[in-house]
């Protein structure tokens, strides 16, 4: 599973919502006998609806999450990716 959080977001803040997102996108996961967890940043909403629109294009399964509490999208998370042509996409963020 890729979870792609906002930056723009405190630290604590972040832990928060990557770990609301990947809740959300539980349904998403199989049954990988090596299952991982990778988490990357994006610099603010607009990067991460962005990021949103291209893994939606390219046929990649995730859970937007909405906070309520700021009233925007604050993370995103993946089913999980295998695929190195899968995880290209996601080559230019950095993990945080």
């Amino acid at each position: 599973m890729y979870v792609v959080v906002r930056t723009d977001l405190s630290p604590n803040y972040r832990a928060v919502q990557a770990t609301h997102a990947a809740l959300a996108a539980k349904d998403l996961i199989d049954d990988s006998p090596h299952p991982s967890l990778v988490v990357l940043g994006v610099p603010n909403e607009e990067e991460l609806l962005a990021r949103s629109r291209r893994l939606r294009e390219f046929g990649i399964a995730h859970s937007l999450f909405f906070e309520d509490d700021v009233e925007s999208h604050t993370a995103l998370a993946t089913r999980n990716i295998r695929a190195k042509a899968e995880r290209k996409e996601f080559a230019d963020l950095k993990c945080i």
